[in-house]
């Protein structure tokens, strides 16, 4: 249950601090008496993973009937969920992105272009353009798709930038660029943004991308 509320979020070190988390060998840990002091709470944090241990206090022993049906065990089981999600409520925030490149990217390309990414779809919430203010032409789209719409060999999911290039057959000498995933294949490419490419070489080819769609040319 753990991971899956904390799945795509990441942590306020200050508000951690102020919540009561204490930081030990690069950890942060928290613990708390509930249900009438007869348990004990113990949430640990490390490289972003949250991990918790209930243990009975009149039993000295790890508690583990969270998994286990029964009015009692569902009872402990609430009340860890709900602090469990206080936590969450107040020391995360969900990532709106799936690598720190994305966001990074994305904080530059709005820093250098003064333009701000446009969710356009209900459907596909994480589809993101960035629009050439010139031409009001899109020069950035911002895509979670499964792997094998890149690779057949690959599967799971992937985060990707498509843009418009001139010579396509040049950028796909390069690991990590592939024939862009539903736009023209004559012009545009789609860039994995798992740090495969730099920041610096995916900026200069942004710029590119940027100028040819600046007079709408497309």
């Amino acid at each position: 249950m753990e991971e899956k509320l904390f799945e795509n979020a990441s942590y306020q070190e200050d508000k951690l601090i102020n919540y009561g988390f204490q930081k030990e060998n690069g950890n942060y840990i928290y613990k708390k008496n509930f249900h009438k002091n007869e348990f004990c709470i113990i949430i640990t944090i490390t490289n972003q993973k949250v991990y918790g241990t209930v243990f009975d206090l009149n039993t000295k022993e790890e508690y583990l009937g969270l998994h286990v049906t029964g009015s009692f065990h569902s009872q402990i089981k609430e009340e860890y969920q709900e602090i469990l999600k206080d936590i969450y409520d107040s020391c995360f925030e969900k990532e709106t992105y799936l690598y720190p490149q994305t966001k990074r990217m994305v904080q530059k390309i709005e820093d250098i272009y003064q333009v701000k990414l446009e969710f356009l779809w209900e459907k596909y919430p994480n589809y993101g353009v960035f629009r050439n203010p010139f031409s009001k032409k899109w020069f950035g789209i911002i895509m979670n798709v499964d792997w094998s719409k890149l690779d057949a060999e690959k599967q799971g999911e992937i985060e990707i930038l498509n843009i418009r290039v001139g010579d396509v057959s040049s950028y796909l000498e390069n690991k990590g660029v592939y024939e862009a995933y539903h736009m023209s294949k004559k012009y545009w490419i789609s860039i994995t943004l798992n740090d495969t490419i730099r920041d610096e070489e995916l900026l200069d080819w942004i710029s590119i991308s940027y100028q040819s769609t600046k007079k709408g040319d497309l």
